[in-house]
């Protein structure tokens, strides 16, 4: 088995609570090391929570950890920028929630240290692994579908228990 990635998470909020935190925790290739948020009480609550060992306010403290090999940024778009270059000087992999950026130059910035930094990159758009999503990319892909030049999407989602509410 390959070494495990380390894994620091800077924002300590629902996104990182309901979805990334617990995902990666099953995740056998996966460890998380580290959590920094800028509600101190809630990054060490959330530490004790999922059992994260090391928890901060300042996420220049995940940055300077030779243990960390990458960040998920769950924070509000406005930090992503800094907190994204910050990471990409540290030589860490970054994982930004989306949207990735307020501006289409901040993401290209954010692209341009990526690669300056030999890292990787990534936005968590999770749904373009859906099977549905994928199948319809090799349509669009393949020229079947003719020349696209517009799409409208819409998301229907069953409830489990009908309600007229």
């Amino acid at each position: 088995m390959s070494k495990k990635i380390r894994i620091g998470i800077l924002g300590a909020g629902g996104i990182s609570q309901l979805v990334h935190i617990p995902i990666l925790k099953k995740h056998k290739s996966a460890e998380v090391v580290a959590i920094a948020d800028l509600e101190y009480e809630k990054a060490a609550q959330v530490a004790e929570k999922f059992k994260i060992r090391d928890f901060y306010r300042d996420p220049d403290k995940i940055f300077a950890r030779d243990d960390i090999d990458a960040v998920h940024i769950n924070t509000p778009a406005n930090s992503h920028l800094a907190l994204a270059l910050a990471a990409f000087s540290a030589g860490k992999h970054v994982l930004v929630e989306k949207p990735i950026a307020r501006r289409a130059e901040e993401a290209r910035r954010m692209v341009a240290a990526a690669k300056a930094a030999n890292r990787r990159f990534m936005v968590a758009m999770n749904l373009r692994f859906r099977p549905d999503s994928m199948i319809l990319h090799n349509f669009v892909e393949g020229g079947e579908l003719g020349k696209v030049r517009i799409v409208r999407a819409g998301w229907l989602k069953r409830k489990s228990v009908w309600s007229r509410n």
